[in-house]
């Protein structure tokens, strides 16, 4: 419209000038300063025309190719997940339902990296996202062959499709997804060895849904987990079965949680010298169900249910050591466990400190049991929460000791005044000639000024021999069963000396 209007005017401009200039030229006169101000316009006139012209049709192209970019962007990030700049989980779903109506034979391939809240939580969440950028990158470098596709599935999580066809144990393909996780990742000058859990599935005709590939991936990746860091396990129908159970006990204790269905049980303690209980271990069970910690606690750990659990426990007991003292029982250390998952719960200490406050219980009769894989796992934020316990005043011991990584340097300087062997240790040590293993462990115990707690003693002979290796404190069914509160009021051991 704008450009039609400067040509109408243009155009009458140039009629007007061109019959006032051959008039006067007949009249034999010169032009007026009219005249050269007409022409002047004229020339202007045509100057506008030819810059809104130009920039008319340039505006246009530029905002065609913004148009364009800006499609493009969104499409993109409709796509690919923005930190890593891989596929995301939309586009992995897109192209197995391709895959699976095409009839396609292909693998799938879901890993996860272990323990990577770890980085988040010890590290920050900035090294964190330096892992997962990092690992996308050689995922993605692999994405250069067609039969390859990648994605970030969510979290530490990655959906890898091999489209060339079925996998094997045995298949190189397996293996250069794992050398992904061969070089240590840098961030901020410092090394971090990552390793990753993997569930493989391979495509076959009863699969019709994307959601069914992925979920045995995904069963298949549960059980690689349960199996320790870096396994690699197929699928199988007999793991469905597992996972099933696996989320029932996951309602169970969800219901538990909310609806007090633990209860404390109390395994007595024996000072070995003596025969006098020194104190208790205290050990959850579900209400209600005859299933064993051993197996719903890893559960627990898993679904990160453990901190409410190992919580209710601490209150539990606390509330327990009040009633004792009110019923006249003479009252005794009872330990409670503390899980390698539970160190992301920054104020147990603190919950620990307000219930004894609370109840007026003495904080030297708590002592709080952690793990050697606890500390190696986690070793600055381990550190700072064991002094953070022992300066509430209660005690630390160590436990399992032998049946990890049984790095002694740190005993040397971590707070704890006991450490525990396990009952795998009495069972393959104690008898015959491997007996010295065990009473060289109980030297070495006390030359660092700590006390040593066995459990698992279920016989005359083993109580024995670890008495005159000069072991300290004894649990097991020699002496006694967990038992419950109640039962503790009335309980009496029969001195062994």
């Amino acid at each position: 419209m704008l450009l039609s209007s400067i040509s109408i005017t243009i155009c009458v401009l140039y009629i007007y000038c061109r019959n006032y200039i051959f008039t006067q030229a007949q009249n034999q006169n010169k032009p007026g300063l009219d005249a050269y101000i007409i022409l002047a316009l004229l020339f202007i006139s045509l100057a506008v025309l030819l810059t809104t012209v130009f920039f008319g049709v340039s505006e246009e192209k530029r905002r065609d190719f913004s148009l364009k970019d800006t499609q493009k962007e969104i499409l993109f990030r409709a796509e690919h997940d923005f930190l890593t700049k891989l596929p995301n989980r939309h586009s992995a779903r897109v192209l197995l339902s391709k895959l699976i109506s095409a009839k396609k034979e292909f693998a799938v391939l879901l890993l996860d990296i272990d323990g990577f809240k770890n980085f988040n939580d010890f590290y920050t969440h900035a090294c964190g996202d330096a892992i997962l950028r990092t690992i996308s990158n050689r995922l993605s470098n692999l994405m250069i062959e067609p039969e390859i596709f990648a994605s970030r599935f969510g979290g530490d999580e990655f959906l890898i499709i091999w489209k060339a066809g079925n996998l094997s144990e045995d298949s190189a393909f397996i293996g250069r997804i794992k050398s992904v996780f061969e070089t240590p990742v840098l961030f901020e000058k410092k090394s971090f060895t990552v390793n990753s859990s993997i569930g493989i599935t391979n495509s076959t005709p009863e699969i019709t849904s994307a959601d069914d590939i992925i979920s045995n991936a995904d069963i298949a990746l549960f059980e690689a987990k349960k199996q320790g860091n870096s396994t690699c396990l197929f699928y199988n129908e007999d793991m469905k079965k597992t996972k099933q159970d696996s989320n029932d006990i996951k309602r169970l204790l969800e219901d538990a949680c909310e609806n007090d269905g633990f209860d404390v049980l109390y395994q007595p303690q024996i000072n070995v010298q003596s025969g006098e209980i020194y104190g208790y271990e205290a050990l959850v069970r579900l209400k209600n169900t005859d299933l064993s910690p051993s197996v719903f606690i890893p559960i627990a750990e898993e679904c990160g249910l453990i901190s409410k659990i190992d919580r209710t426990v601490t209150r539990k007991v606390i509330e327990q050591l009040a009633i004792w003292r009110e019923h006249g029982v003479a009252l005794k250390r009872v330990s409670i466990n503390y899980s390698y998952a539970q160190i992301s719960d920054e104020d147990y200490p603190s919950y620990i400190r307000e219930l004894l406050e609370q109840y007026r219980v003495d904080s030297s009769l708590i002592g709080i049991e952690i793990t050697e894989s606890l500390f190696i796992k986690n070793k600055s934020q381990a550190k700072e929460v064991f002094d953070e316990f022992a300066s509430i005043g209660v005690t630390l011991s160590l436990d399992d000791f032998g049946t990890g990584y049984s790095s002694l340097s740190y005993l040397t300087y971590l707070p704890v005044e006991t450490v525990k062997i396990d009952k795998s240790l009495i069972d393959n040590y104690l008898s015959g000639k491997n007996d010295s293993f065990i009473k060289n462990i109980a030297h070495l115990i006390h030359s660092l000024d700590m006390k040593l707690t066995v459990e698992g003693v279920e016989y005359h002979w083993q109580f024995e021999k670890l008495k005159g290796f000069n072991c300290d404190y004894i649990q097991g069914y020699f002496f006694s069963k967990p038992i419950t509160a109640d039962e503790v009021e009335t309980w009496s051991v029969t001195s062994t000396k």
